[in-house]
């Protein structure tokens, strides 16, 4: 199309799409799905959602989704029931392994933890009992390295005043359903999620409470394990902003993605008005072992990821699926609001060549544009992600020039793609 209609024809489109606005970093507002699942898990099994498991005790909240277990239709946007999990649990967690989902421990009923494991295959829609969790625990947390699974932290005990934290590891082999100790972390902590990079684990901050009640105590430190050596080790410290000034007013979340060779850390206020708290996200790269910031407000539907991402969240393609979860008491009854959105992580980390140039020769020719122009207008998938508009914009823009850019590390996408002359 561009090549077609001349360099000066192609400005005049980019002029107008430009005023039909950039997407920036907007948060996009997908179907709510069809039972509330605060508390629960996501999980992504051959590029589709699976939402499942939530709180159970709360009996007078609307269309509870405890056990229930739904995937997500990306194309008809729409939430499909499957078959609900054995036993009803929040705060557990999940794996995945050879296309199956695990779900680990949490809570059955408030302080009623449990060690139960179970397996769904999504070819056949059905679930299957595996051998116990060493532990009765709740919030614990977990990773896959080569076929296994690592699970660790959370609480084995509690009695709502002082909690029993767990620092035991157990190794998880599905050929043979059995758990092997390994070496135990460093610092117990949850309200955070590992994620692999390299064949090892890295765990970023997260909490620790001496009781249930704020403050908590706060982690900086990065745990690295490694399971060839089945040993820990401590990497650079999280930035010293990291925690705001107002954190003992509030519980939070850690939520960490592994994208590209970077780490993008999401913060969530579980409980309180801490509006500042969450209005950021934290970049780091692995190559450079540097931090990057960046400002969210005004992105979100929201005035902070308050109540959002310390609730199921899963990376799918470029996207950060997450649930927003509020609740609150009217007249003695309780409320809820819940939906899930999606934001776009390529409009926070910037990759050093354009999504049009799939050669990756910093040259953007028409064929190249054109294709990623057309695929946009028609809505579809590009490399696993949605096509924005300031992409386009963009992509048209460097090639009406002569198709020549460069990366500029220090400016956000789009603009981070600059002509080169």
């Amino acid at each position: 199309m561009f090549n077609r209609l001349g360099k000066k024809a192609t400005l005049v489109i980019l002029a107008g799409l430009m005023l039909a606005g950039y997407s920036k970093l907007k948060a996009e507002q997908l179907a709510n799905s069809l039972y509330n699942h605060g508390g629960g898990e996501m999980a992504v099994v051959n590029d589709k959602l699976y939402l499942f498991n939530g709180y159970s005790w709360n009996v007078s909240r609307k269309l509870n989704g405890a056990n229930k277990l739904e995937v997500y239709n990306s194309v008809s946007n729409t939430w499909t029931e499957l078959t609900p999990v054995p036993e009803t649990r929040s705060h557990s967690t999940s794996f995945v392994i050879d296309g199956k989902i695990y779900t680990v421990g949490g809570q059955q009923w408030q302080d009623n933890f449990s060690n139960k494991v179970f397996r769904y295959d999504p070819q056949t829609n059905t679930w299957s009992v595996m051998n116990n969790f060493p532990l009765n625990a709740h919030s614990l947390l977990s990773a896959t390295v080569d076929g296994k699974a690592y699970v660790f932290g959370g609480t084995i005990t509690s009695n709502y005043t002082r909690p029993n934290w767990n620092s035991y590891m157990y190794q998880y082999n599905p050929q043979t359903d059995t758990w092997v100790q390994k070496s135990r972390i460093p610092l117990d902590v949850q309200c955070t999620n590992p994620i692999v990079h390299n064949g090892k684990i890295y765990v970023f901050g997260g909490i620790h409470y001496q009781t249930y009640n704020p403050p908590p105590l706060i982690r900086y430190e990065i745990q690295i394990y490694d399971p060839q050596t089945d040993s820990w080790a401590y990497g650079s410290n999280l930035p010293a902003d990291f925690y705001t000034s107002s954190i003992p007013n509030c519980g939070f979340c850690i939520k960490t993605f592994e994208y590209g060779n970077k780490a993008v850390l999401f913060q969530s206020s579980v409980y309180g008005s801490n509006t500042e708290f969450g209005k950021y996200v934290y970049v780091y790269s692995f190559e450079n072992d540097t931090w990057k910031k960046y400002d969210l407000t005004g992105h979100l539907p929201f005035e902070s990821i308050h109540f959002t991402l310390a609730q199921p969240s899963a990376l799918l393609g470029d996207h950060v699926y997450f649930l927003y979860d509020l609740v609150w008491g009217v007249a003695g009854d309780t409320l809820y609001e819940s939906g899930i959105y999606r934001i776009n992580l390529a409009h926070i980390i910037s990759k050093e060549h354009h999504p049009a140039d799939l050669n990756e020769d910093f040259i953007l020719i028409s064929q190249e544009v054109d294709n990623y122009f057309n695929s946009w207008k028609q809505g579809n998938l590009w490399q696993n992600a949605t096509i924005d508009i300031d992409f386009v914009t963009r992509a048209g823009y460097l090639w009406s020039l002569d198709g020549n850019y460069s990366f500029d590390e220090s400016k956000n996408p789009p603009e981070c793609w600059i002509h080169r002359d």
